[in-house]
């Protein structure tokens, strides 16, 4: 969905939610507090279609320039051997710029995001980043031993839209009884806003006591926010928050070098 007629279907489901019947009694004060508190995000999912060379997608083979070097780290529970690091992710800003109801993204620019794949440890986690340079791209194939090492995730297109998230004041988001739930799924449904199968981005993290290391919602954006489980149940991070992150002012200036990927809070 273009962000072309967003305001018009926002203005729509303002006014649906308004009228919406809640049991208040299961749920005193949710409705206005939904109201107070919804924000309008860019929504992201998944699909198992192939994705264009360059597009946005998790895991797969990375598409970079005729030059990209395959990024290593050393190991610390292998005796510090350099090994290959895991694609995680690759954004195509571009992409997600046409559907980002915030403004916030420029129209171009690629990013892809790499970690060592083993269990996340303070100690063994390596990230790297790339920012692949304007022109043509190509796929290329992972070092050898990667795939044993269970480092190359099945490839999983990634397709965005602007929707509206209800973040709770205390952390995470707002939770209901369950009829009244089922209403509110029913109205984002019928408004082609049902819960994307990925967080959102461009929205705040969901830990639950504000703070986290390497992270500021004052001067930094996430670009994409995700669980392990979504690259594979065989994920070292299964249960693990992992956030793709940039400088708020690094963005608009374009200093896409800048991004980087936090760790959730106790996950």
């Amino acid at each position: 969905m273009e962000i072309k007629d967003w305001n018009e279907r926002l203005t729509s489901f303002t006014t649906a939610l308004a009228a919406l019947e809640l049991d208040e009694e299961r749920d005193p004060g949710k409705k206005k507090l939904m109201a107070k508190v919804m924000r309008t995000v860019l929504g992201v999912k998944t699909s198992g279609a192939k994705a264009a060379l360059g597009g946005s997608k998790f895991g797969g083979k990375p598409h970079a320039e005729a030059g990209f070097v395959w990024p290593t780290a050393k190991n610390v529970w292998n005796d510090n051997a350099l090994e290959p690091l895991a694609l995680i992710a690759q954004l195509n800003l571009a992409e997600m710029a046409a559907h980002d109801p915030t403004g916030t993204l420029p129209n171009r620019g690629r990013i892809l995001f790499f970690m060592l794949p083993t269990e996340y440890d303070p100690m063994s986690h390596r990230a790297y980043t790339h920012v692949v340079p304007d022109g043509p791209v190509v796929e290329h194939a992972p070092p050898r031993g990667l795939s044993a090492a269970g480092g190359v995730f099945k490839a999983k297109s990634l397709n965005f839209e602007p929707t509206v998230r209800f973040p709770d004041p205390n952390g995470g988001f707002l939770s209901f009884d369950y009829e009244n739930e089922q209403r509110v799924e029913r109205l984002l449904k019928k408004h082609k806003l049902a819960a994307p199968s990925v967080d959102a981005l461009l929205d705040k993290p969901a830990f639950s006591n504000g703070k986290l290391k390497r992270f500021s919602p004052k001067k930094d954006v996430i670009l994409l926010r995700f669980f392990g489980e979504v690259l594979s149940q065989e994920s070292p991070w299964f249960e693990t928050e992992i956030m793709l992150v940039i400088g708020r002012e690094a963005l608009a200036q374009g200093h896409l070098n800048d991004a980087r990927i936090v760790m959730g809070e106790n996950t």
